[in-house]
């Protein structure tokens, strides 16, 4: 089971040792928040990893966790680095670049086109805001 833990400790500055586990794997980052740093994001590539992820931000979001996985597993089979529509997607939910730029402008952040992690949060957001019809694959498991 996809697990992420933040450990937050204060020692004169604030600093924050983010720890993300995966299957055994560990990554360990240390940020200053202070400086205003991102942690570092999961890297994820394995199906289980993928649709944990697409659990997670369809709780946060209030989307439907079904349809995002049904739609994520039309559009890729749960591929993380997946070319489709004569390369013009990208993806887990094959993204083209200038609707992926389009919601991530609405969503208020700036991502990385090329991130999975981005990739399913963007897209889960766009899910639940009304955007379902930018898939394909939405008619397909949908109708």
């Amino acid at each position: 089971m996809f697990s992420l833990a933040i450990e937050k400790a204060v020692v004169g500055l604030t600093l924050a040792a983010q720890v993300m586990t995966y299957s055994g794997a560990i990554a360990l980052a240390t940020d200053n928040l202070d400086l205003g740093e991102a942690p570092s994001p999961v890297i994820c590539e394995s199906k289980a990893c993928v649709k944990d992820l697409i659990e997670m931000y369809a709780k946060r979001y209030g989307t439907n966790v079904k349809l995002a996985t049904d739609i994520a597993r039309c559009e890729s089979e749960f591929r993380t680095d997946v070319y489709g529509d004569s390369g013009k997607a990208y993806g887990v939910f094959q993204f083209h670049k200038p609707t992926f730029d389009e919601f991530a402008k609405k969503f208020g952040d700036e991502l990385d086109y090329k991130n999975t992690e981005d990739n399913i949060k963007l897209a889960v957001w766009a899910l639940a805001h009304g955007k379902a019809n930018h898939w394909s694959c939405y008619a397909k498991v949908t109708g």
